[in-house]
């Protein structure tokens, strides 16, 4: 490896002592490195096998002049920057591309070498291609690698680009500027029409028109060199440059082509001519037959050289091979086919069906590997796939059959001889032939057969092989490039079939054959080895091929079940019919696995012990999953409560725009999702693992409001506040031609035409328009007919009709040629149309409203479908159909995400809840196995599309928001008041309900349709009853606070209703505050008032309560101001306290009575000195939104606040300052705290209908000031105080004092970083991790883990294991049968099956019982 770079300066070798890069299925992302050199060879991940080898270079004193002059072009500083050579397959165009790499090695400037190869096709791409290149020149040149690793460390995220055009600009182009001006730098790419399929627009296109323009951009003594076959798209693309930018060489043209042969075939007959078994006319015999073909001279004579068979010597050989290829050649490779021919004829009887069907197998083999594998490997996979159960392990079959066929036919591929070294076919051609039984006839290879030995040899020897644990990992606390050992992971990484089988296992399945034994195999690796090999795929940042593997396997299994369907009733095949439910059942686990890839594959590749701690932790427990992994482990952390039945809703939690995420859309294939933003920028996100793809699209200056794919994926279009759409290459982020300017105010909405060949928008201008999508101008004049603003346009599915929703609550439709209007508008919404689409068949529209409903309209007559869709409590704004038109998503200001039967227009399940703020965009992906949903929270999270379906048990709480809550003296109960106009006592350990709802408030006479919420709650000092008022009620209710009744009369005076209340330290009266600026007294016995209203406030009074001994009485008011009166005469006492800028909702006394704390909308709490009414020290600052409720507790040392910011804050009462960080986990305004009489707890409720129970001590700071986090901390619980929810002592609690869960879902130690625990999106905001107690709410199921039996995780984390590697469960079909339980098949997977078994295009012949 060294002499590949030996140019370099101080190169380490890499491929002797440090395997990682030595192997072509390497894990670079696991490289330990030190040097920058290391660095960058883990960043970029070279092929350092594509580099130039001597050995296939051409012979001395051949091809001088060719090589001679391009060698001039290389030293002429005029010239131009390229040199472009072109010819048939054969005609040694790669020989001087590494002869001419040979001598600038020799002359010190080959800056690097890249040869493309088609055997390599998975691994030699472009994007490799950019990499390798870019690691090389920076061994090379100093300054490149300087300014390469700055723009990489300021931005990795350039290596995570789709975008070719950006690798090339950031690892290419931009580094190379700063090489000096005197450098010569070569640069070789060599078999560029390697480089991808021909297709148009596709990878290999994009990639050639980059370089070939990207070339024209580098630095004056940049040269590139570049040979290729004429394939229409490469000689299209160089034919747009001059001389004076490229110079060509046609290889067809080249002088002495016949001299350089003849010289050649001398050089490498001499042996056979010194023995005097050939002459030099043989020789000249080969040259003229060879026709100008290097390739066929190069093979006959490695034929002639390759070991024979005895009986048949040099110069009988010579001419049967002569004989063979003679006759009319049509077409540049009919000469190479004869020979190939001829080639093969000597090698194999065709009369021999044992020694042509091994030949078959083995090179079905070779030809069906996705990466070539050296013997060794092809024969462990023909000997695993071989072997039955119960046969002899050390049956050598496999071993046998490989070295029969291949160690004959070293002159056509090359590792015949070696174990270990890959066998690949000598020239492209080669492969080409061998695969066109036109061509190869007899010696046809069918890749059917080679996946099927591949197939199931890969899983079988998975199903042995893998195990748990397999590199050794010490720890769960840590991440895996800070634990991983080298030697491990050379180790792995030497296993050449495994490591293959890992990686392709699948993609054999999806093209073998469909049989019992392949079923077999593909239910003992589920059953014994599917954990171990997604802990591989960890290890090696490999996650990604789980989700691509399950497709393959369900496209594999579904077709299985077609075949099997047709012979399941055939008398006699028990087999088949006993394999139905087997069938089933791995159809699920598949099912399952892609689901677990989903949810946990990031977490798996950032700490692989994770997979086990933290995934099987939180598997559904009806999933057949958690059955089959439980068989080998014992779950890392039990559910005391909570434990989710079924899959979550939301998968991923996609975070990285600044601001409101306003649109989203998948692409057409499912890989990827665009998002739009309020930060005025576009992103493209990885569907499968949520990490952001490239840096986000700029060029918008206002918000970007739609965004969508073009029907092919390879654009995307976006619309925006600064009144244009702009048009996005979706591979390299870069715009696509001039903005689409035409409106005069906001583009709302925009689509792409189902061909691609349109762009509709709409706009705040009323109007909506056609756009070329390819010219960017404007296609007719704009659609006018709204009144009000234009929200939503899409294209009907045949691309004929458009449709419109508006400011004016109408939906239109046009006709896309001409624009006219098409019927009367579709009225039938009371308020804006948000969001309008077309059903999938163009037979039906819906639309989505400001009246809170969703509307499915007839798209021909235009008449509603059935009634409104009603259940969201705001704004729609956001609705599509399912791509089977079966269901509808909606997206509302509500926060949540709702899924419908597009035919009923019933609710499917439950709403999706997760977001915090208003959801605005909503849509399906194309299997309609997902959703995706963009929020004002800035996120865009991934749901699963069957979560709707109801599991685990009804969930308690109430069904409006929270506004008042207060513990009992003892602290046994919690009373909350709401605004679902309800009461309800909680038994404050077990967060369960006591009793019925306390109902009975009724709303003043003038406002009989308003809302009356209950407002304030409170009880008694000896917690017998329960005080309570609402929203514009003209009377307080008390109740028994045992059985919940309602105890007296009302209490009745205020006439503009109650806003507040609370009782008296003895319990004798009972305080009111009422919108009619008055504090009234009442005997809380008698409900009689006490003396006058209290008189002073000139605003709505907010908040009352009485000061400890019960002397005194506080009240808040909209005036700002704090008022204190004394308790018996109803007079003030004192000034009024003054200092808030805004309305005074919250205060209270502390605990020996000499001070108060109030909260205010001006978003501060403030402390003031109860006897005198000063202000103790400087506002307490730190909420972002209005302050609701404050306390002290009850040693007087602290105070606790909640706010609309969502947050409850926890403040030092004599200092002022912030205790720890604030208690986050409410979705939605925190409107009143409490603390439990022990001080021990808070209890806190929200406009997000829940009451929330926290652990009071989170707030204390533990060591010295955190620092180091490198990104935002989220915590639902800030700092936590690990306590048990029960007395019993947590082990977890002794190690971890202080935990913090951060944004990305894991919960950590602050202080050092360890990682305790990946808590899915799911479980965020329901799990209670202490501080935070329990949750009680009508949406959330609380989830609360038993941290006490927490114990495998650290250094200890392998003890989750409790069979590494022993067989679960054997191949009996009966034990197989009863060992699982089938859950309901979800409606998208029957969908996605469905799907499937139309895309089929395999003949039933096709199955087999061997």
């Amino acid at each position: 490896m060294a002499d590949i770079l030996q140019n370099a300066q101080n190169v380490k070798n890499y491929g002797q002592s440090t395997i990682v890069g030595h192997n072509q299925y390497n894990t670079v992302n696991n490289f330990q490195a030190e040097s920058s050199q290391d660095k960058l060879f883990k960043m970029l991940n070279p092929d350092l096998k594509a580099h130039v080898n001597r050995d296939k270079a051409c012979l001395t004193g051949t091809r001088e002049k060719i090589i001679q002059k391009i060698m001039d072009w290389i030293h002429d500083p005029d010239a131009a920057k390229a040199f472009f050579i072109h010819g048939p397959a054969g005609t040694g165009k790669s020989a001087i591309g590494h002869s001419v790499g040979r001598l600038c090695k020799e002359e010190n400037c080959l800056g690097a070498f890249f040869h493309f190869d088609r055997t390599f096709a998975m691994e030699r791409n472009p994007a490799k291609a950019i990499c390798t290149i870019a690691f090389s020149l920076a061994l090379y040149i100093p300054e490149f690698k300087n300014s390469l690793q700055e723009l990489l460390d300021k931005d990795p995220f350039i290596l995570d680009s789709p975008s070719l055009d950006d690798q090339w600009l950031n690892l290419i182009q931009m580094p190379a500027q700063k090489v000096d001006s005197s450098r010569l730098v070569v640069i070789i790419v060599d078999a560029l029409d390697e480089s991808g399929p021909q297709v148009s627009d596709g990878e290999r296109e994009t990639f050639i028109s980059i370089l070939l323009k990207g070339i024209q951009e580098l630095p004056g003594k940049f040269r590139v060199l570049v040979t290729s076959r004429p394939e229409k798209d490469i000689t299209a693309i160089y034919a747009k440059y001059s001389y004076s930018q490229m110079m060509v060489q046609d290889m067809s043209t080249l002088e002495h082509t016949r001299d350089d042969i003849d010289a050649y075939v001398v050089y490498k007959m001499q042996k056979f001519i010194d023995e005097g078994s050939l002459d030099h006319s043989h020789c000249k015999t080969i040259g003229e037959k060879s026709e100008g073909h290097f390739q066929w001279a190069s093979t006959l004579c490695k034929a002639l050289h390759q070991e024979n068979k005895p009986g048949i010597n040099i110069r009988k050989r010579y001419e049967n091979f002569i004989a063979s290829t003679g006759g009319d050649h049509n077409g540049d490779l009919n000469i190479l086919d004869q020979l190939y021919q001829a080639v093969l004829g000597e090698v194999l009887k065709v009369e021999n069906v044992d020694a042509m069907r091994k030949y078959k197998n083995t090179m079905g083999q070779i030809l069906a590997a996705f990466e070539p594998l050296s013997k060794h490997a092809i024969q462990g996979l023909q000997k695993a796939s071989s072997n039955q159960e119960g046969e002899d392990p050390n049956n050598d079959q496999g071993v046998e059959s490989v070295d029969v066929v291949i160690s004959w036919l070293g002159s056509l591929f090359t590792g015949v001889n070696d174990s270990n070294t890959p066998i690949r076919p000598m020239h492209t051609s080669i492969r080409d032939f061998l695969l066109d039984e036109n061509r190869s006839n007899i010696f046809h290879v069918d890749l059917t057969d080679g996946h099927m030995i591949i197939a199931t040899g890969t899983l079988k020897l998975m199903s042995k092989e893998l195990h748990f644990n397999m590199c050794n990992l010490k720890s769960s606390y840590l991440l895996n490039h800070e634990m991983m050992n080298v030697k491990d992971m050379e180790a792995l990484e030497k296993q050449e079939a495994l490591m293959y089988a890992c990686l392709f296992w699948s993609y054999h399945l999806v093209g073998a054959e469909y049989g019992i034994k392949v079923l077999n195999s593909v239910k003992e690796f589920m059953l014994r080895a599917v954990i171990f090999w997604i802990e591989v795929l960890g290890i090696r940042s490999k996650v990604d091929v789980v989700s691509k593997s399950m497709d393959n396997t369900l496209q594999w299994l579904n077709s299985f079940i077609v075949s099997m369907r047709s012979l399941e009733q055939v008398p006699g095949l028990h087999v088949i019919q006993n394999a139905g439910k087997a069938t089933r059942i791995l159809e699920t686990i598949a099912w399952e696995i892609k689901k677990f890839g989903h949810i946990f594959g990031r977490i798996i590749t950032e700490s692989t012990p994770h997979l086990y701690i933290s995934g099987i932790t939180f598997l559904p427990t009806t999933s057949l999953l958690q059955e089959l992994f439980l068989k080998h482990f014992a779950s890392p952390a039990n559910f005391l409560q909570g434990h989710q039945a079924i899959w979550p809703a939301l998968e991923v939690s996609l975070s990285g725009h600044r601001r409101e995420v306003t649109s989203v859309a998948f692409s057409p294939d499912g890989t990827r999702i665009v998002s739009g933003s309020g930060d005025n920028s576009v992103r493209i996100w990885n569907a499968e693992n949520g990490t952001a793809v490239g840096k986000p699209l700029q060029g918008h200056t206002d918000w970007v409001s739609s965004v969508a794919f073009s029907p092919d994926g390879t654009r995307i279009v976006s619309g925006s506040g600064d009144n244009s759409a702009r048009i996005w290459n979706a591979d390299s982020g870069t715009a696509v031609g001039k903005p689409l300017q035409g409106h005069t105010n906001w583009v709302s909405s925009v689509a792409f035409s189902p061909d691609g060949a349109r762009i509709v928008s709409g706009s705040v201008d009323n109007s909506v328009r056609l756009w070329n999508a390819d010219s960017g101008t404007a296609v007719g004049k704009p659609l006018k007919g709204h009144t009000e603003l234009v929200s939503s346009v899409g294209f009907s599915p045949d691309g004929t009709r458009i449709v419109s929703g508006s400011g004016d609550n109408s939906v239109r439709i046009w006709n896309a040629e001409s624009g006219t209007a098409v019927g009367d508008p579709l009225k039938g919404h009371t308020k804006f149309v948000f969001s309008v689409a077309f059903s999938p068949d163009g037979t039906r529209i819906v639309s989505g409203s400001g009246d809170n409903s969703v509307r499915i309209w007839n798209a021909d007559s235009g008449t509603a479908v059935g009634k409104p869709l009603q259940g969201h409590a705001e704004s729609v704004v956001s609705v599509a159909f399912s791509p089977d038109g079966t269901r509808i998503v909606s997206g509302s200001w509500d926060t949540t995400v709702r899924i419908w039967n597009a035919d009923s227009g019933t609710a499917v399940g439950k709403p999706l809840q997760g977001h915090t703020d208003r959801v605005n965009s909503v849509a399906f992906s194309p299997d309609g196995t997902r959703i995706v949903s963009g929020s004002d929270d800035n996120s865009v999270r991934i749901w699963n599309a069957d979560s709707g379906t109801a599991g685990g048990r009804p969930l308690q709480g109430h069904t409006g928001f929270v506004g008042s809550v207060a513990f009992s003296l003892d602290g046994t109960r919690i009373v909350s008041a709401s605004g679902d106009n309800s009461v309800r006592i909680w038994n404050a350990d077990s967060g369960t309900a006591v009793g019925k709802p306390l109902q009975g408030h009724t709303p003043l006479q003038p406002y009989p349709n308003r809302s009356y919420e209950v407002l304030s709650v409170a009880f008694s000092p000896d917690g017998t009853r329960i005080v309570s008022t609402s929203r514009f009620q003209a009377s307080v209710t008390i109740w028994n606070g045992e059985d919940g009744t309602a105890v007296g009369k009302l209490l009745q005076g205020h006439t503009d209703g109650f806003s507040s209340v609370a009782f008296s330290p003895d319990g004798t009266r009972i305080v009111s505050g009422s919108g009619g600026h008055s504090v009234r007294i009442w005997n809380a016995d008698s409900g009689t008032t006490v003396g006058k209203p209290l008189q002073g406030h000139t605003r709505p009074v907010n908040s009352v309560g009485f000061s400890p001994d019960g002397t005194r009485i506080v009240s808040g008011s909209d005036d700002n101001s704090v008022r204190i009166w004394n308790a018996d005469s109803g007079t003030a006492v004192g000034n009024p306290l003054l200092g808030h800028t805004a309305p005074v909702i919250s205060m209270a006394f502390s605990p020996d009575g000499t001070k108060i704390v109030s909260g205010s909308w001006d978003t501060t709490v403030r402390i003031w000195n109860a006897e005198s009414g000063t202000a103790v020290g400087k506002p307490l600052q730190g909420h972002t939104n209005w302050v609701s409720s404050v306390a002290f507790s009850p040693d007087g040392t602290r105070i606790v606040s909640g706010s609309d910011d969502k947050s409850v804050r926890i403040w030092n009462a004599d200092s002022g300052t912030a205790v720890g960080k604030p208690l986050k986990g409410h979705t939605e305004s925190v409107l009143s705290v409490a603390f439990s009489p022990d001080g021990t707890r808070i209890v806190s409720g929200s406009r997000d209908n829940s009451v929330r129970i926290w652990n009071a001590d989170s707030g204390t700071a533990v060591g010295k000031p955190l620092q180091g986090h490198t990104e935002e901390v989220k915590s639902t619980a800030g700092h936590i105080i690990l306590h048990p929810p029960t007395s019993t002592p947590s082990a977890i609690s002794d190690l971890f004092p202080v935990l913090e869960l951060r944004q990305n879902g894991w919960l950590v130690d602050p202080t050092n970083g360890s990682l305790i625990l990946w808590i899915p999106p799911e479980y965020c905001s329901v799990l209670s991790i202490p501080p935070l107690r329990w949750v009680i709410s009508q949406d959330y199921d609380p989830a609360i883990l038993d941290w006490g039996t927490f114990t495998a995780h650290g250094p200890n984390w392998t003890s989750c294991c409790t069979q590494p590697s022993a067989s679960v469960i054997t191949d009996a079909e009966s034990e197989f049968e009863t060992a699982f339980t089938l859950p309901p098949m979800p409606h998208t997977k029957i969908h996605y099956s469905r799907q499937l078994i139309q895309k089929l295009s395999k003949p039933i012949s096709k199955f087999r019982t061997n």
